[in-house]
């Protein structure tokens, strides 16, 4: 079977068989075109004209927001002859929770004041999911909610709140937003910058010792 229907991130393994279809014994390597991280079992045999085996190709796909088919190409080489043999194998990655946040979102601008963002998410899956919600970042950066309900194929939204008093000097923030999969476990995070303007106490205090704008 040289079609393997796999969720993301799961193991992927192929059963090859090949054969020397010449009448003298050679060597053959074998290798395929993406997956550096891949398995191959083995990767170099000596066979028999008429001989064959069985080589295992195996690995787990590392991106997690990976779905749909992807061409995996098997390659032999005969040593003696040098001649090449491809087989197309082809991974098919269902979308279980691929989830989309914050698409477009790179920076918020706040002032001193109480700001809300709405976050949107979108579940590129095939399962309805619960994703627990978290931020990190300072501690006047919060959200709505500690989960959220998004329905397979479908959008949402959650809330970022970002309150920075007086005392918060202007200045870019980094916050990352990570939502968690109650499927998978898998996370998946935003980075966005929450950069403060405007006037606080610190700018207050300058204007007060005659440094103007």
């Amino acid at each position: 079977v040289f079609l393997q229907n796999v969720a993301p991130c799961s193991p992927v393994l192929f059963n090859v068989s090949v054969v020397n279809k010449a009448r003298f014994a050679d060597s053959f390597s074998f290798s395929i075109d993406q997956f550096s991280s891949a398995e191959i079992v083995p990767e170099k045999v000596v066979l028999s004209g008429g001989e064959s085996t069985d080589v295992l190709v195996g690995f787990t796909p590392e991106d997690c927001s990976l779905f749909g088919e992807f061409p995996v190409v098997f390659t032999a080489v005969a040593e003696k002859t040098d001649v090449r043999a491809d087989l197309d194998l082809t991974l098919l990655i269902k979308p279980v929770d691929v989830l989309t946040i914050g698409e477009g979102i790179d920076r918020v601008v706040t002032n001193h004041s109480l700001s809300a963002v709405k976050i949107p998410v979108r579940n590129n899956g095939v399962e309805s999911v619960t994703y627990s919600l978290s931020v990190a970042g300072p501690d006047w950066v919060k959200l709505d909610s500690d989960s959220i309900d998004v329905a397979a194929g479908s959008d949402a939204d959650f809330t970022l709140l970002a309150n920075a008093d007086d005392s918060v000097a202007n200045a870019p923030y980094h916050v990352v937003v990570s939502a968690n999969s109650s499927i998978s476990g898998r996370v998946y995070s935003r980075d966005i910058i929450v950069k403060v303007v405007g006037f606080g106490f610190f700018e207050r205090w300058l204007q007060n010792l005659g440094f103007g704008w």
